[in-house]
């Protein structure tokens, strides 16, 4: 594939179909051929699947995509993050997108998460 140039924000306002017709978007605004928008498709569906029937988290530098929040994911998140990068610090911030609810909450700090036993720690971190 070529490099599109697409955020994280694009690719979660394209898969959650904010966009009616976002094949269309892919292919006019982004350069996508429709092989490529194919496989766009299959991998979300690839990833949807992994975070709903597995619990997965996906992780991208400090940008979190879950399924959802519950006391376990926040647990689990934070574990993750402690393994993946041990040279963070108190100061470190985190973005956490939700796909069921479709939430984003921002600016998340790395001590908040840690200590989190309930998903309303997060909650005053909604942006949208």
């Amino acid at each position: 594939m070529n490099d599109h140039n697409l955020t994280q924000k694009d690719i979660s306002d394209i898969v959650n179909k904010k966009y009616h017709v976002w094949d269309e978007v892919l292919k006019s605004d982004y350069g996508f051929s429709q092989e490529e928008v194919d496989a766009f498709e299959d991998l979300q569906t690839a990833r949807k699947i992994g975070f709903f029937n597995f619990k997965w988290h996906r992780v991208f530098g400090n940008e979190i995509e879950t399924a959802s929040l519950s006391p376990k994911s926040i647990k689990e998140i934070a574990i993750g993050l402690g393994k993946i990068y041990p040279q963070w610090g108190e100061h470190q911030h985190i973005n956490i997108e939700t796909i069921n609810p479709q939430k984003y909450y921002v600016g998340i700090p790395i001590n908040v998460i840690k200590a989190s036993n309930s998903p309303k720690d997060i909650y005053k971190f909604l942006k949208i």
